[in-house]
């Protein structure tokens, strides 16, 4: 992943960031400014992840106002 010669999925990346404790907000920080909307998006989002409700997850992200992002190697 990091030499950009494999991709990780979204489960995947969610699982690491649990594990390690880490919010998915936190994360994304990282790459810019995260607004209080954004952090609270992030915990609706990661507390229906975990509770595996799909349902939930894709109403989240059908009314969600957050636009859609893909990360590219700088």
């Amino acid at each position: 992943m990091e030499n950009d010669c494999s991709e990780i999925s979204v489960n995947d990346l969610i699982k690491l960031l649990h594990h390690h404790r880490i919010p998915v907000a936190n994360f994304w920080e990282g790459f810019g400014a995260t607004s209080t909307d954004v952090l609270i998006f992030q915990s609706q989002i990661t507390n229906t992840y975990l509770n595996k409700d799909v349902a939930v997850l894709q109403n989240l992200y059908a009314n969600a106002n957050f636009a859609d992002a893909k990360l590219s190697a700088y």
